[in-house]
């Protein structure tokens, strides 16, 4: 696991942000999840096997958050895998985790029959639980916070098997193949982040403006005083998901640091984004400007050589903006702004 995942883990194992998440994205906000209801449970699963050689091997999956929520008599397992990227198998991944939830539950089940002596029928025996057994659901949430816009890889097992083809016999098939879906949510694409009531509207919504330093500069300035109230593992997890793991590194390189110092740190950290960001605005303020005045000089007649006399710049600053003008086609100033940006990053 890398540590930018690492570090959005030791969030969401906080049963308040646990409960926030799940309340947040499955339930439309509603305080459906309690704290108080979750508790955790292992996250870590196998199942020992005899093979065809007689051979005892062991299958173990790690998932990253694990809990068990109890609501009355109810019970159910919520279980969340944070990914930064795309996993191009996890419709098979995550099946094979509720699976060895589920045997696990069973296994328990069979052990504690078995320890009463309650399995007298043969059926019963054989199966290891009474006709009555029941286990409990199990859920998995993907949480995807990674570059990519959209999750590219298969969404469901027959997905993944490649069962929309046009042959006749696959998808008479298909009918007795049981589907396994994924329960992706986009963590950069929110559409409501106030339907959650902790850090993570913050996190989420800061995310969402990733892509515009702009914005995202805007909005860290509007919410400063519920960012300073965050602790060290939030702000943490809020840096590695915004793609910070430089400045985060940089604030944590070093181990003479004083009870307090941390938390100094990160609060200037955000100091330094949210310049950022205002270096950002002036920086195509600035460019926008320049570009009104250049396009009515272009439209003018004049040179590209004149234009850059008249108004103090460079020539080869006044040819790259005309020809991006002349790129986008319809005049869009923000439009030519990002792409002017673009061509200066990809130069350095």
């Amino acid at each position: 696991m890398g540590e930018a995942n690492q570090n959005v883990n030791r969030l969401l194992e906080r049963k308040q942000i646990f409960a926030d998440l799940w309340n947040g994205t499955m339930y439309g906000g509603r305080q459906v999840v309690q704290p108080e209801d979750l508790e955790w449970i292992p996250n870590e699963q196998g199942v020992v096997f005899v093979d065809h050689k007689e051979k005892r091997r062991t299958v173990q999956r790690y998932r990253d958050i694990n809990m068990r929520v109890r609501k009355g008599a109810r019970m159910a397992v919520l279980a969340c895998e944070n990914q930064e990227r795309v996993h191009y198998a996890m419709p098979v991944r995550n099946m094979l985790y509720d699976a060895l939830e589920y045997l696990r539950q069973l296994q328990e089940i069979e052990t504690l029959r078995r320890e009463r002596g309650e399995l007298m029928d043969g059926d019963e025996f054989l199966s290891g639980i009474k006709k009555e057994d029941r286990i409990v659901p199990a859920v998995t949430m993907v949480l995807y916070w990674g570059r990519k816009e959209e999750w590219d890889g298969c969404k469901s097992l027959h997905e993944l098997m490649g069962l929309d083809g046009d042959e006749e016999w696959i998808r008479e098939l298909k009918e007795y193949i049981p589907d396994y879906k994924l329960n992706i949510v986009y963590a950069n694409a929110l559409e409501h982040p106030e339907n959650f009531h902790t850090c993570l509207q913050h996190i989420f919504s800061m995310l969402k403006y990733n892509s515009d330093k702009k914005l995202l500069y805007e909005y860290a300035k509007q919410h400063r005083e519920e960012i300073d109230q965050m602790d060290d593992v939030a702000l943490t997890a809020l840096f590695s998901m915004i793609g910070e793991q430089k400045r985060l590194a940089k604030i944590l390189q070093s181990d003479n640091r004083s009870e307090g110092e941390e938390g100094k740190s990160m609060c200037k950290a955000i100091d330094d984004l949210i310049e950022d960001g205002r270096e950002e605005g002036r920086a195509e303020g600035e460019f926008l400007a320049l570009l009104k005045m250049t396009k009515k000089k272009l439209d003018a007649g004049k040179t590209i050589e004149a234009i850059a006399g008249e108004l103090d710049e460079a020539v080869e600053v006044i040819r790259g903006i005309s020809e991006e003008i002349q790129r986008v086609g319809e005049y869009d100033p923000k439009q030519i702004y990002l792409n002017w940006k673009a061509g200066q990053q990809a130069i350095r």
